[in-house]
């Protein structure tokens, strides 16, 4: 259900207010989980926890937006974005960040990202604003 604009603030507050009271309640949890029980404990909570949200939203939520007719995926630019992600990223985290091979990698993910950018801009579906 979507809320009035008037209740709009009152309701990304309160999910604010939630989403922080959980990251903050959530590590001082497993703290105290992980010194007294050790670090499986933690399951004990997250799988319930899990399989209860997976099952409330399959069976409450429900889809609220216009399903695109006539459109395919976009195969070519999702897999020169994905590629283009982990090159960059296996560039910043494995090996000296200055050597040269890492530099190399780094170029190769950027050139994956513009590549992207003329996949999109060559495409014949453009998505409407």
């Amino acid at each position: 259900m979507l809320s009035p604009e008037e209740s709009s603030g009152t309701g990304l507050g309160t999910n604010m207010m939630a989403a922080n009271l959980g990251a903050v309640g959530g590590y001082t949890l497993s703290g105290v989980m992980i010194t007294y029980f050790g670090w499986r404990s933690i399951f004990l909570i997250n799988i319930p926890i899990g399989i209860f949200g997976t099952i409330w939203g399959y069976l409450r939520l429900k889809e609220i937006g216009v399903k695109p007719m006539g459109q395919k995926f976009d195969y070519a630019g999702s897999i020169l974005y994905c590629i283009g992600l982990a090159t960059i990223l296996l560039a910043l985290t494995v090996g000296d960040p200055l050597s040269g091979r890492n530099i190399a990698i780094l170029a190769g993910g950027v050139a994956f990202f513009i590549a992207v950018i003329f996949v999109e801009l060559n495409r014949s579906i453009r998505l409407s604003t």
